[in-house]
């Protein structure tokens, strides 16, 4: 058995086990990747550093003495996880911290991504050292794979925890090292491309690439923005339990858990600089919406705007058609009337995240009108979306996703310019209320200009959330005017 095999846990409940709402599961609620790029200039830390090392190294099982490189790598590596853990110990919900366990996750070309100092057998070693002598506690691991069919597979992947206990915590308090002790030496890699599912575990690896004026461009604009918004206090209520919170994939999930911390990283797909590129991270993101309605900016209220139904009304203008701004791109005529927008909205989304025949599987708890299918709901959407069909079952989502990125990217660094804080969640942003008209203004000229460029077609968007439909109307007014003098 394991060194780091769990104590034994409580039965989960079956909404637990189904990872959507795991009340008995902390370390998946209240979690961030280990950041590896801790160090310290503190000789009380390295000191304590050092001692644990060598007391790891005298009482590791091996054959010969380890080489100079193996040494100096396992102390980086030890550093970087200590330090980490009693950094967390002090952030906010003292989150636990998530770690991989496979060794390709490790490899050398990755370098971009991680410090060619941390190893997998050393990242081993240490965690197990930690929990072996009571310094962290450790939650495995685990991976569940679903086919909904139709070339849809959903994989959920949780990578092991650990968290810090009081024993070592007390180590480097007693030496009066404290979290203002510990550093970031590394810039963390905050543009990241991963290549298509692959392997058993139909996972995402990360890909090296070269960079060029568009990825320092990207990188820059993100400590531009992070520069801005970490100069005002944001903060969120907490959530009491009716929201629950759906993680997101450990791949994409956000690294940055601390609310003092304002962090974004982008992520593209399947090799390709057009296919993704959404902006993750943000730890107001997983939030419940009822939570995210809490958060204020220098003690005032925001608000949130997204653009409504986004993705069918962006086919259409692609496809040299607009959508009214009255209609609802994702109702269907009877007997599919009614059926609950979000698994119209579902159903939508996987004929343009599937590759070839098939029929998705029906989503949990969908309800449908009597005598009727999955299958022929799926068949209604298409027909009824004729003129776009050219998306559907060719696996574009991740196309529309480079889109919206791009229109993200044209909101954030204006706001940015501007000095003004932003919070993106992919098509909606929050800011403070003050920002309501300048956030709908912007939101309108990045998308009619990404738009315009893409389809040669002039629409505005439509934008859901405003406080009021006057100023819905304020921040339109100058914008119609301009289209209508253009």
């Amino acid at each position: 058995m394991s060194s780091l095999t769990p104590p034994a846990q409580p039965a989960a409940s079956s909404t637990a086990a189904d990872g959507e709402g795991y009340p008995d599961r902390p370390h998946l609620r209240d979690s961030r990747q280990l950041n590896w790029s801790r160090v310290t200039t503190s000789s009380a830390a390295l000191g304590i550093i050092d001692r644990l090392v060598r007391e790891l190294d005298a009482q590791a099982d091996r054959k010969r003495a380890r080489k100079p490189e193996d040494r100096r790598r396992l102390r980086a590596t030890f550093r970087a996880m200590a330090l980490d853990l009693v950094y967390a110990a002090e952030q906010p919900g003292r989150p636990w911290l998530a770690y991989s366990r496979r060794p390709e996750d490790y490899a050398s070309a990755l370098t971009r991504y991680l410090s060619p100092d941390v190893t997998y057998t050393a990242a081993k070693e240490t965690a197990e050292f930690l929990v072996a002598h009571g310094y962290a506690e450790h939650r495995k691991g685990s991976y569940i794979r679903s086919d909904y069919g139709g070339g849809i597979v959903l994989a959920r992947g949780y990578r092991s925890r650990l968290r810090a206990l009081p024993e070592l915590v007390g180590l480097f308090r007693a030496a009066g090292v404290t979290r203002a002790n510990i550093d970031d030496g590394e810039t963390l890699e905050t543009i990241r491309l991963k290549g298509p599912p692959e392997g058993k575990y139909r996972r995402k690896p990360l890909l090296p690439y070269e960079d060029d004026d568009k990825t320092r461009f990207m990188r820059q604009q993100l400590k531009d923005w992070a520069a801005v918004t970490t100069r005002f206090r944001i903060t969120a209520g907490s959530a009491d339990g009716s929201d629950e919170v759906d993680p997101e994939d450990d791949e994409e999930a956000s690294e940055y858990a601390d609310p003092t911390v304002p962090a974004l990283y982008r992520i593209f797909n399947d090799g390709s600089w057009l296919r993704g590129g959404r902006f993750y991270g943000g730890w107001w993101e997983s939030l419940p919406k009822a939570v995210r309605r809490t958060i204020t900016i220098d003690a005032e209220p925001t608000v949130e705007l997204d653009f409504k139904a986004m993705h069918p009304r962006m086919l259409y203008q692609l496809a040299g058609q607009l959508v009214p701004a009255d209609v609802a791109p994702y109702a269907m005529p009877e007997p599919w009337n009614e059926v609950p927008r979000d698994v119209l909205k579902v159903a939508f989304n996987q004929l343009l995240a599937i590759a070839g025949d098939g029929t998705p599987r029906k989503p949990p708890n969908a309800q449908l009108p009597e005598g009727t299918s999955y299958r022929a709901l799926i068949q209604a959407i298409e027909t009824r979306h004729a003129p776009v069909a050219d998306w559907f079952r060719r696996s574009r989502a991740a196309e529309l996703q480079n889109i919206d990125a791009r229109i993200a990217e044209g909101v954030l660094g204006h706001l940015t310019v501007r000095g003004r804080p932003v919070l993106p969640i992919h098509d909606s942003f929050i800011v403070a209320l003050r920002d309501e008209r300048l956030l709908g203004e912007t939101m309108s000229l990045a998308y009619w200009t990404v738009m315009k460029d893409l389809s040669g077609v002039r629409a505005w968007p439509v934008i859901s959330g405003w406080t009021s439909s006057d100023v819905e109307r304020e921040a339109y007014r100058p914008l119609i005017t301009a289209d209508e003098g253009a």
